[in-house]
């Protein structure tokens, strides 16, 4: 059996060189991005994607944030980097910081999965 690799970890170890991709999931409100900074600190993990952000050492690099946005629907696009502008803002930060770990944090495991940095590379 061979073992598929979801597209999102594909794409980030391509376009970053050998990073280490981790993924948190769980329902909204049940403490994900509180407990993600506890997480990282434990595993030395400097890079964090959560709701439409790239965070690096605590501090917030590039993205839009999904709770600003006016509606749940653009909160979820925002979210799962729907808009390619956004997700070039964010590949770039990521690329120039170049993490040797990088956490993503979703609502549920698909979810997780859908956000894709390299959809259009080749």
């Amino acid at each position: 059996m061979q073992l598929e690799i979801p597209r999102i970890v594909y794409n980030l170890m391509w376009y970053t060189r050998n990073m280490i991709v981790y993924g948190l999931s769980g329902k909204s409100g049940t403490g994900k991005s509180y407990h993600a900074a506890e997480l990282c600190a434990k595993m030395d993990i400097r890079g964090l994607i959560d709701d439409g952000l790239f965070v690096y050492d605590g501090n917030i690099v590039s993205g839009i944030s999904a709770k600003k946005q006016a509606t749940s629907i653009a909160a979820i696009r925002t979210a799962l980097f729907t808009n390619e502008d956004h997700c070039q803002t964010v590949k770039d930060s990521i690329k120039e910081l170049n993490p040797d770990k990088i956490l993503i944090i979703g609502t549920s495991d698909t979810s997780t999965f859908k956000i894709e940095f390299c959809s259009s590379s080749g």
